[in-house]
């Protein structure tokens, strides 16, 4: 700005300057002009007077001033006499000078100049023209007595002779003007300026205080409409960080992923369950970060860009991902892609788990259930013979446990699965594995296997029952798949519950199944045992509800080693 208004300045008074001189100069040459035509019209009446009164022509020039020259006309315009051929001299070189311009003489062009005009009308005339473009002919005409007209003439330089004789001194005045004119504007433009620069400085300021000093008073209105608007902005750029951080704070916090992108494919906003899930990091302070690598997501972009809902599931890193892009429209016009990501790994393995439970629960079922019915349809048709009626009750009755034992342990794992929260108390492990190797003695004793409690306890906030009965399994387990002769040790020390045996040990393959539900390592051992194969994975879940950790090693010299690690208080 400042230099915008310093140019125009500049020209301004270069331009004010250069017309300054030319009007000057203007008037000069007027005044000139008028100057030469008074002392051209005295100088004729002086003439005039010497041609009256002197009777040798040729003396005549004596008294014309320099620069000067005369002609007498006769009224039709011929030349009498001529100053400049001196054709009063008695010489034949004068007579011959004489001869040539009174040849070279057109009366009829002479009448016809202005100032011969004028004189034969008025007495006297007065006319110049131009010649060479640098010079100027001033004419006088008067009357003279005898029929005869006085014509003086002279020759002055003009005023484009005067500039051209003036231009080096010009030239050099132009150059000062224009450095003079520059730094006056400069001055001037920092005056103009200051009480601009002044409030921009204060415009910042929480109040502003206008006085004429500090801002002109053309500019209160602009600069009050400015500064109400900049506070009306600032509280709107207040609005929407406190809006941009609670959205951050939200989508931060949440178990899905949100990918948000443009049209160009620009990643706008991804929060960090998106970016842990497609391992990228976009800096979105920086260079924009563009959508490229991830297959599964570019399909669901391509197809939300020409404005359909697409959702895929793909696996990255092992784990399920559900992906669902939606377009985004902003006056009919989209305008953005949302990506929302939903890593459904458990979900998945949760209903793989119920189907294959399902489809075990109808296959475990089934057994003692065609056994029960096949052994009851021989009675009631009477194929059985009466002595082995008793034998087939007590099938009948045995099956009929082991279908009851079934039920008992699938309604617990559906009651796990349904609670989402437990009522908890402190419970002492020690004294709980003392109760449940109680109540569990009998069975040990009819399988010749020795029970033994050691530790020196701790305290576990949680759901006594459920503890119970996850010491009761994996003591029951221990019992039924001991030796006979066998031992069952049950610690409670430092946290860990232990149960270890000397029975058949367990294969490192099948370790990595133990908790699944209804596996079983000897599926004939099982179901001589009466086992069920939902033990262990109540066990697990009991297990997981009061966040614990179960481990299982291999006893030296045989046997197996349930641990079971509960957390720190």
């Amino acid at each position: 700005m400042e230099r915008k208004i310093t140019k125009h300045l500049v020209v301004m008074g270069i331009f004010g300057a250069v017309l300054g001189v030319l009007l000057t100069a203007l008037a000069f040459q007027n005044r000139i002009e008028q100057r030469i035509e008074e002392t051209l019209s005295t100088n004729a009446e002086i003439m005039c007077m010497v041609y009256n009164t002197t009777l040798i022509r040729s003396t005549m020039t004596r008294y014309l001033p320099e620069g000067y020259y005369l002609q007498v006309i006769d009224l039709e315009g011929n030349l009498l006499y001529d100053s400049r051929s001196n054709a009063a001299i008695t010489s034949d070189d004068a007579y011959q000078d004489y001869l040539n311009t009174k040849n070279n003489h057109d009366p009829q062009a002479v009448l016809a100049r202005k100032e011969v005009a004028d004189a034969l009308r008025y007495g006297k005339g007065i006319s110049h023209n131009t010649f060479m473009a640098l010079w100027d002919e001033y004419r006088y005409a008067t009357q003279l007595s005898g029929r005869q007209l006085l014509i003086l003439y002279t020759t002055e330089s003009n005023l484009f002779s005067w500039y051209l004789r003036m231009l080096p001194i010009l030239l050099l005045v132009f150059f000062i003007l224009l450095a003079v004119s520059y730094l006056l504007s400069t001055l001037v433009t920092r005056r103009l300026v200051a009480p601009i620069n002044r409030l921009s400085q204060r415009i910042n300021d929480e109040t502003l205080d206008f006085d004429g000093k500090s801002v002109y008073p053309e500019l209160v209105p602009f600069v009050s409409e400015i500064y109400m608007q900049r506070q009306r902005n600032r509280q709107r750029i207040s609005q929407l960080a406190e809006e941009k951080n609670k959205l951050t704070t939200i989508m931060k916090d949440m178990s899905e992923g949100i990918v948000v992108i443009d049209r160009s494919r620009r990643i706008l906003m991804a929060n960090d369950m998106a970016q842990t899930l497609f391992n990228f990091h976009p800096d979105l302070d920086s260079e924009p970060y563009y959508l490229a690598s991830n297959a599964a997501l570019k399909t669901c972009v391509d197809a939300a860009m020409r404005g359909h809902s697409k959702t895929i599931v793909t696996e990255i890193a092992g784990r399920q991902l559900q992906v669902t892009a939606d377009p985004i429209f902003s006056d009919k016009k989209q305008t953005a892609i949302v990506c929302s990501v939903r890593d459904i790994t458990e979900q998945m393995a949760v209903d793989k788990m119920k189907q294959e439970f399902s489809a075990n629960v109808s296959h475990e079922l089934k057994t003692p259930l065609a056994s029960i019915s096949g052994y009851a349809e021989m009675i009631e048709t009477g194929i059985a013979q009466p002595e082995d009626v008793q034998r087939f009750a007590h099938i009948i009755h045995r099956e009929s446990g082991r279908l009851l034992s079934l039920i008992n342990d699938i309604i617990q794992l559906s009651r796990l699965d349904e609670s989402e929260g437990i009522e908890t108390e402190p419970v002492d492990m020690l004294q709980l594995a003392e109760e449940t190797c109680d109540v569990l003695t009998l069975n040990a004793t009819n399988r010749e296997v020795t029970l033994q409690v050691c530790g020196t306890g701790f305290t576990v906030t949680g759901a006594r029952d459920l503890l119970q009965e996850l010491v009761y399994n994996l003591v029951d387990n221990a019992i039924k798949y001991n030796r006979a002769g066998g031992r069952v040790t049950v610690s409670a020390a430092e946290r860990v519950l232990r149960v270890s045996d000397t029975g058949i040990g367990i294969p490192d393959s099948a370790k990595p199944h133990l908790f699944e539900r209804f596996y079983r390592v000897e599926k004939s051992r099982s179901k001589e045992m009466g086992g069920t194969g939902l033990g262990l994975a109540i066990v697990k879940h009991i297990a997981d509800l009061h966040k614990a950790r179960i481990f299982v090693e291999d006893v030296p010299g045989g046997g197996t080693c349930f641990a079971v690690v509960f957390p720190a208080p």
